[in-house]
């Protein structure tokens, strides 16, 4: 079974925006503790500071997503605003990471953080879910990257960080 829902703010304080975006979709999936959380955000925030308010509201569940220049929400479109789903599962294994330039070959990042996540992995992966940097490289080359260590046809999907 999984359990998931989102929520989203558009409060002016980061802390809180993060904070209470977490807090509303933790208490909408009905869950004590999420297994990860998938954060969407406008640049507008402090990150530092929406992240402080996630953790503290998600306690120690991994977070993963990206800075945005819109955000999509059940509602619909928006901007300026924190997106967040909480999701818990009893079927489905979740393993973060996070992958970095390698001498600017954003072709050997992909391979070195697929690398990583299957190393980590708890059981074989079935999906990849990335959120690339496109301001500091190609996310074709990411793709091609993870596609040379986990093969050309698996599943790889996500979108793209923005600075605006």
């Amino acid at each position: 079974m999984i359990h998931a829902a989102s929520a989203s703010s558009k409060e002016n304080d980061a802390y809180q925006a993060g904070y209470n975006a977490c807090k509303t979709a933790i208490e909408k999936a009905s869950i004590d503790k999420p297994d990860i959380l998938f954060l969407f955000a406008s640049t507008v925030y402090n990150q530092a500071e929406l992240i402080r308010g996630v953790r503290d509201a998600g306690g120690n569940a991994p977070i993963t997503g990206c800075s945005s220049s819109g955000e999509i929400t059940s509602e619909g479109p928006t901007e300026k605003s924190v997106v967040i789903m909480a999701l818990k599962s009893d079927s489905v294994h979740f393993t973060t990471g996070i992958g970095m330039q390698v001498a600017k070959d954003v072709k050997e990042a992909g391979r070195t953080i697929a690398r990583e996540i299957e190393r980590d992995a708890e059981k074989d992966l079935k999906a990849f879910l990335m959120f690339p940097d496109v301001l500091v490289g190609n996310g074709a080359e990411v793709v091609t990257g993870i596609q040379e260590v986990l093969g050309e046809h698996f599943p790889i999907f996500g979108g793209a960080a923005r600075d605006y």
